[in-house]
């Protein structure tokens, strides 16, 4: 299974709120950075947050984040 990048988030409680939305639909998901964000401390910020989703799924997440 290959994961590619659905979308880049401002903050790790951005993306787990997205991650949420696309767990209870099903969707499988994984934050990208979030950990390596908070390891360094004030650099942090400069560590990308991304959700990934397995291959063949990112036209289904999108509709999903996307407002109606």
């Amino acid at each position: 299974m290959s994961l590619v990048p659905l979308l880049t988030c401002a903050s790790p409680e951005e993306a787990a709120t997205y991650k949420g939305v696309l767990d209870a639909h099903g969707v499988p998901c994984v934050i990208q950075g979030e950990h390596h964000r908070a390891l360094l401390g004030m650099l942090g910020p400069y560590v990308e947050v991304r959700l990934l989703v397995p291959e063949g799924h990112e036209a289904a997440a999108l509709r999903l984040l996307r407002p109606a």
